[in-house]
């Protein structure tokens, strides 16, 4: 499947970068409309990116299909492309005029991961409309993920209850290198995490891919179709025990398997496959 991938790449974006991610981790024929440089492995210094570039950035060897303006309208013009995606649809909209007059309603997907819950209502009836804080039925659901090789590959002992870092308590953040971060997860039975400006946030997913459950604070609060394919339910019954510092008494088998529900529901790769049927 040939895709037209639409983003300026000018700054990390994590929704739109998952999406990203995900559609070259599964091999499809992508081609941007600008250079994605900090995805890219070569990116030169990724601890200068947000989050210190940890879980999705400068992660990817893969070659860029960039080409001219006047290439890419010609190529719309002949539906060259099998689907449009538009990465992020606060930032970067260009060529929209031209899709919709070429591309049915279901061959344009807009991707709005920003963490307000306003929509861009002109845009909902030309194409598919995905929104990360996504509070009522005007559009599909869509959630963060970790990309699949980001997920703990060798078992580690817990030898403490919390992980250090407390979202908000910036002495916390001690972690230069992603390694030390990730096994600081995976030696610790839960990872404190809350809400940030949305709902959703990538701490999240670095607590499950390390094998470490979630502490997350008033997850209750959560809409029900934001995160909607997050493990509230099971999250939820062991936040009872976090709270209380205490290991759940089947904290083993819950691990295990919201370790394996991450694996098969939360991975980039994942997320490509529920919006790409």
């Amino acid at each position: 499947m040939k895709i037209l991938f639409v983003n300026n790449f000018n700054f990390p974006d994590y929704q739109n970068d998952m999406i990203y991610h995900g559609l070259i981790d599964l091999n499809y024929e992508v081609y941007e409309t600008a250079y994605p440089y900090y995805m890219l492995s070569s990116y030169p210094n990724p601890l200068s990116l947000y989050g210190k570039g940890f879980s999705i950035f400068a992660k990817l060897n893969h070659t860029p299909k960039l080409e001219s303006s006047e290439i890419i309208i010609e190529k719309i013009k002949l539906k060259f492309y099998d689907l449009v995606i538009y990465g992020s649809v606060h930032r970067d909209i260009t060529y929209l005029n031209i899709v919709k007059q070429f591309y049915s309603k279901d061959r344009i997907y807009f991707i709005d991961g920003e963490d307000r819950t306003i929509y861009k209502k002109d845009l909902l009836n030309i194409g598919v409309y995905y929104k990360r804080e996504c509070v009522d039925n005007k559009s599909k659901p869509i959630h963060f993920a970790i990309p699949e090789a980001q997920l703990l590959k060798n078992t580690v002992d817990k030898n403490k209850m919390f992980a250090t870092v407390i979202p908000g308590n910036i002495s916390t953040y001690i972690f230069n290198d992603e390694s030390s971060y990730y096994n600081d997860y995976a030696s610790s039975f839960y990872g404190i995490t809350c809400k940030k400006a949305g709902w959703d946030c990538m701490r999240h997913y670095e607590i499950l891919a390390n094998k470490c459950i979630p502490y997350f604070i008033k997850l209750e609060k959560c809409p029900r179709l934001t995160m909607k394919d997050f493990p509230k339910e099971i999250v939820l019954e062991t936040n009872e025990y976090a709270k209380k510092n205490k290991i759940h008494p089947n904290y083993e088998i819950i691990n295990n398997s919201l370790f394996d529900y991450t694996k098969n529901n939360l991975t980039t790769k994942a997320l490509i496959n529920k919006i790409i049927n």
